[in-house]
């Protein structure tokens, strides 16, 4: 278990079998009756192995989560496993549906995490607590606040903003950030800053919360400087929200303009073969140019850079709705600045949801609230049915006509492409 506690090392074990082997453990007749303190540390395997994008992904292909919900009651009895049980099925809950049914061991867990992460900072310089160290926490707690009962039970509501933890997660990653440009750092000290800095982007999202953000100067200064440098993507997005507030309290002056339609496909590159067949098949429908990320987007450009240009310009964005897409907080970060950015211009943006998968439906209701009241296409064997019931959809022929909306600028669409 000592060596599973090594984040680095957990693809190596993904590699010989481990998420398998445990899971096998968990799933055992025998668990129940292991002697001494075994069950305990299965559990605690998996859990090191939850730690990682890749154990995650693994024990979700292992039905880890649907294991532990058969293993609840004899572990909730365990009072020593019940933290790390709730930690587990945080970072293995797969839709709204796990995480309703956990309500209450998951705001319990989130609290505790949150707790220990105060205890932290409290301590000037040592970055565990109770055996944990400060950038597990800060890698729960991210995953934790994709669920907004949580985020809401920290942070508060609308109605009654907790000022003091919000502020409270700006203050501490203005004294955790100086490892990121370490090069002698080791990995869970800089593990500490990109988590905590994750948390920051997904605070931003919620707009009750901005303002007690942008009211913290000294985290606004950082977050600026570290916008301007390369391959700092999750600090772009966070400024750009920060902006997004400033602008929309200042009211600009805009003038209407004429513009062509131009389309946006926003979709997880999980999906990119699907979108290459798609963005294929509907350029042989419109002559309307597409721009998409493959086709002009380096992997080692700080995405962000295009893809906020690439909002601001559109007029349509074409939603290829997937599993992928639905778990992705990159996503999310981006359809809400689509929308912000269409509400500050009174910019007539129109958005497409197409099903690329049988039966889909969103599991996360964060994307639920911002795309059901959009037009939808349903799933269709052939991505080029798809593609020209979309064309059909928007009229995009040479005889369209100019579509008036409000822009600040005349520059060509382009693509809005997710990762």
């Amino acid at each position: 278990m000592n060596l599973t506690d090594h984040t680095l090392l957990v693809p190596m074990f993904i590699e010989v079998g481990y998420a398998a082997a445990t899971v096998k453990w968990l799933d055992g007749s025998s668990f129940e009756n292991l002697t001494g303190n075994l069950n305990t540390t299965i559990l605690g395997i998996i859990y090191n192995l939850s730690r990682h994008s890749k154990g995650s992904k693994a024990l979700r292909k292992e039905q880890a989560f649907e294991i532990l919900m058969k293993r609840k009651s004899f572990i909730m009895s365990q009072e020593k496993s019940i933290h790390v049980f709730g930690s587990l099925l945080i970072a293995l809950a797969k839709n709204d549906e796990e995480q309703k049914a956990n309500r209450d061991l998951f705001l319990q867990t989130s609290e505790k995490l949150f707790q220990d992460i105060n205890m932290i900072h409290k301590k000037n310089g040592d970055l565990r607590h109770g055996g944990y160290h400060l950038s597990e926490l800060l890698y729960l707690l991210h995953g934790a606040f994709s669920n907004t009962a949580i985020v809401r039970n920290i942070l508060g509501d609308e109605f009654d903003v907790k000022r003091e933890s919000i502020l409270f997660f700006g203050d501490l990653f203005l004294t955790v950030y100086g490892p990121l440009f370490d090069h002698e750092a080791d990995h869970p000290e800089k593990l500490v800053g990109i988590s905590l800095l994750k948390i920051l982007l997904c605070i931003s999202n919620y707009p009750e919360y901005l303002n007690v953000l942008k009211s913290h100067l000294p985290l606004c200064v950082l977050i600026e400087s570290l916008a301007k440098k390369p391959k700092q993507d999750v600090a772009k997005r966070t400024w750009f929200n920060i902006q997004l507030l400033s602008n929309l309290n200042s009211s600009p002056n805009e003038s209407k303009i004429d513009k062509d339609p131009m389309i946006c496909i926003s979709y997880n590159w999980a999906d990119k073969e699907i979108c290459k067949s798609f963005v294929k098949n509907l350029r042989n429908f419109t002559s309307v140019t597409i721009w998409v990320d493959y086709e002009n987007v380096d992997e080692t450009d700080a995405i962000w850079d295009f893809i906020a240009p690439a909002i601001d310009s559109a007029t349509i964005i074409v939603v290829l709705a997937s599993s992928a897409y639905d778990d992705s907080r990159t996503n999310r970060q981006e359809l809400i600045y689509a929308m912000s950015r269409a509400r500050l211009h009174n910019k007539g943006l129109r958005f497409i949801v197409v099903d690329i998968e049988v039966n889909f439906k969103f599991n996360r209701e964060w994307m639920r609230n911002l795309l059901e009241d959009k037009e939808r296409i349903s799933y269709k064997d052939k991505t080029e049915e798809m593609a020209k019931e979309v064309a059909i959809r928007v009229l995009l022929s040479k005889n369209n006509s100019l579509i008036t909306c409000t822009s600040g600028t005349t520059t060509q669409s382009r693509v809005c492409t997710i990762m």
